[in-house]
């Protein structure tokens, strides 16, 4: 008959204390993701956004925004205002603005890209929650073909006012529920700009 053989205490005490600092730094991850969602759901974008006239976003990164559409994409002021005015309804001009829930489906963003569109947008500019320059880029060359057409039609358009590139900017490339309202809502932000 084998002898009774006694447990190595000390190798019980480091198991014990290794799978207690495991759980620990488990814990501590889920403390911190959710931590990092409830930031992320009250970002300028996602359901606590309240958007709208009263919508408000940071002007110098909005301003910066419209030079680059202007100087380096080639749009006229009524364009790039237009475009501008959608962004400020969508995600109030924050790269990271992030809706859980777009009709079933989450979108982020600046212009709260979702579906096929988002999954681009993520492959193309792995960065997008800073990266507002790589979501323009974005919109002009890595978005879905249908989507560069309906933009390349809008650059070649000479819009009389920004309000009414806004409104067509909205229902032709954003194509929110109720796309002429909204496109009238927003437009009516452009006077609002401070550039």
């Amino acid at each position: 008959m084998p002898e009774y053989e006694r447990p190595d205490w000390m190798s019980l005490q480091r198991k014990y204390e290794g799978q207690k600092k495991l759980m620990d730094r488990v814990e501590q991850q889920r403390s911190m993701d959710r931590a990092r969602l409830r930031v992320q759901f009250q970002q300028p974008g996602s359901q606590y956004f309240t958007g709208g006239e009263g919508a408000r976003g940071n002007p110098n990164s909005a301003q910066a925004m419209y030079h680059y559409l202007t100087d380096t994409k080639g749009m006229k002021d009524a364009q790039a205002r237009g475009v501008l005015a959608n962004f400020l309804h969508e995600s109030g001009w924050q790269p990271g603005g992030l809706n859980p829930d777009d009709r079933g489906k989450p979108s982020w963003g600046m212009a709260q890209w979702r579906g096929p569109r988002r999954k681009l947008l993520e492959k193309h500019v792995p960065d997008w929650q800073t990266n507002w320059q790589g979501q323009l880029d974005f919109m002009f060359e890595k978005d879905q073909p249908y989507d560069r057409r309906v933009l390349a039609q809008y650059m070649k358009k000479d819009f009389r006012t920004p309000e009414k590139a806004s409104a067509y900017f909205t229902e032709r490339w954003e194509r929110p529920q109720y796309g002429k309202e909204k496109g009238r809502q927003r437009a009516k932000s452009i006077k609002q700009f401070p550039f």
